[in-house]
């Protein structure tokens, strides 16, 4: 059995094997994140919806099996250095809407 492509053969099964036979599978970036990348990257994608005062964030990163608090404190503390995540203008923006 052969590979057609556009009416011609692109590939026959011996071609394919030596595609593939000895090499690694591709590599799968979400696997080789540190749980910093990841609850950082979560934390952005929260905010990315709506903002959030910083107990609500702290509560939405624990949810995760794999976050851990000590993790979830630097991004925490990552996001308010970066202005991300600041309590006053929150509380201000939430009141403002009410």
């Amino acid at each position: 059995m052969s590979l057609w492509l556009c009416g011609s053969v692109a590939m026959n099964p011996e071609e394919a094997g030596r595609l593939t036979s000895g090499r690694e599978p591709p590599h799968d970036s979400a696997m080789t994140k540190t749980p910093y990348e990841k609850t950082f990257e979560r934390a952005l994608n929260l905010l990315s919806y709506k903002p959030r005062s910083l107990a609500e964030m702290r509560a939405r990163l624990m949810e995760k099996d794999w976050a851990e608090e000590s993790v979830v404190d630097q991004a925490l503390a990552r996001l308010e250095e970066l202005g991300y995540l600041n309590d006053e203008e929150f509380a201000a923006n939430f009141s403002s809407f009410r």
